[in-house]
């Protein structure tokens, strides 16, 4: 049995989303088009996470701590679990909060995308470690959703 051991804001973060309802067995109750519209995006998202490869840091972006959180990748938690690697998706996500205006949400749903999409790259279909490393995705997502500041 392999130990997972979660540090600092990691464990944070994940107790948080844990509190916040970031992990149910049930959806929550949608009415009309939104339903629809859920559906389509959560497979379209599946179909784009499966079909591309890694999320690397981009040419553009300053790893450079002393400058603040939006230049370390993952601030305070890991860059990484086991071989799939976050800090493309972190830094992606630090360069859209550091864009003039209001949008939040969608960088954050971006990053949800893009780190799922880096453990689908580092584990096959058949590797158990996929869907633990998703899930140790979501818990990033959902530290960001409930802490996350683009200001």
């Amino acid at each position: 049995m392999s130990k997972f051991r979660l540090r600092g804001s990691m464990a944070t973060g994940l107790l948080a989303a844990v509190a916040i309802g970031a992990f149910t067995a049930a959806p929550a109750q949608a009415t009309g088009n939104a339903t629809a519209e859920v559906r389509t995006t959560a497979a379209a998202n599946v179909a784009t996470v499966m079909a591309s490869g890694k999320v690397t840091v981009p040419s553009n972006y300053v790893y450079k701590p002393s400058k603040g959180s939006l230049h370390d990748y993952c601030t305070s938690s890991p860059d990484s679990w086991n071989k799939a690697d976050f800090r493309g998706p972190c830094a992606r996500h630090d360069l859209c909060y550091a864009k003039p205006g209001n949008h939040k949400k969608a960088c954050d749903a971006v990053l949800n995308t893009q780190m799922t999409q880096n453990c689908y790259y580092a584990y096959g279909s058949a590797n158990p470690l996929r869907y633990t490393c998703v899930a140790i995705a979501a818990g990033y997502y959902s530290s960001v959703v409930g802490f996350g500041d683009d200001h």
